[in-house]
């Protein structure tokens, strides 16, 4: 089972529409996610936070190598419906293993593998819902990664600034960079803590216990909410830096305000001299 983030979000609407020329479609998709079957019956997960989840065979992904060469089609097939699609260097690609039992409960062993329940006695539309709770809890975690690496680059850019201003040096940078900061955090900031699903249990879950359970065992296992706290502790150090970015936008404006009166006012000093003198 692979899992890959390509954009911030995909249009779900026109995606669809497309992928009913060579996909079965389910009932199970929903505004945010989409549940299609390839005609070898690979279960593709499409979300709308610009993530999708493919599940191949389930034997090790080292044995499974028609796995990789169908992400990449899927990749080249969402392209046209990606919104702010990713530099290849930030697209990211998550494994989990997963093996079928006839017996016990569907369930995460070892925070590592899945095992999931394929006896007789499962419906195949709890099947369904099955590998979308557990596809759902590994796309926030690619999703996540994406925002990790982001918000990485981002600090690696400002963490400069306080160096100069330790050393007594003026910050090096222009208003245009400074605004383009500032909105990068405020970006990063919005995408982490604006997303409900990020912070809640996704609401189609609320009326599927086992399932809204399901998911949040994925989630734990891949750390979910202690990256997001991470995460949110990272962008609180950016903020200060955005704070001192926005002072030293402040000031510099402030700066040549004061500038720009005392050049008037010398101006009409100057032009009042020589009219008297004249």
């Amino acid at each position: 089972m692979k899992a890959v983030c390509t954009a911030e979000g995909y249009n779900l609407h026109g995606l669809r529409t497309l992928l009913r020329k060579n996909f079965s479609i389910s009932e199970l998709s929903y505004a945010s996610f989409i549940h299609a079957r390839s005609s070898n019956g690979q279960d593709v997960y499409f979300f709308k936070n610009g993530s999708f989840v493919v599940w191949g065979s389930d034997r090790p992904p080292s044995h499974d190598t028609s796995i990789m060469a169908f992400v990449d089609e899927l990749r080249k097939l969402v392209k046209p419906f990606e919104i702010g699609s990713l530099d290849q260097s930030l697209i990211e690609l998550e494994d989990m293993d997963w093996k079928e039992v006839d017996n016990g409960k569907t369930r995460v062993v070892d925070d590592a593998v899945i095992e999931i329940n394929n006896s007789q006695h499962v419906h195949p539309t709890e099947n369904v819902w099955i590998k979308l709770a557990i596809s759902n809890g590994l796309s926030d975690s690619v999703k996540l990664a994406v925002l990790e690496g982001l918000l990485d680059k981002h600090i690696e850019k400002i963490k400069s600034l306080p160096i100069a201003l330790e050393e007594g040096r003026r910050i090096p940078i222009g208003r245009a960079a400074t605004l383009r900061l500032i909105g990068e955090l405020l970006h990063f900031r919005a995408t982490l803590n604006l997303d409900s699903e990020f912070l809640d249990t996704p609401e189609i879950y609320w009326s599927h216990p086992q399932m809204e359970e399901l998911y949040k065992s994925v989630s734990r296992s891949f750390d979910t909410k202690q990256r997001i706290s991470t995460l949110n502790k990272k962008m609180d150090y950016a903020e200060q830096i955005s704070e001192l970015l926005r002072t030293h936008l402040n000031d510099s404006h402030m700066f040549r305000l004061e500038w720009a009166i005392i050049l008037l006012v010398g101006f009409e000093v100057v032009n009042s001299v020589l009219w008297w003198m004249v």
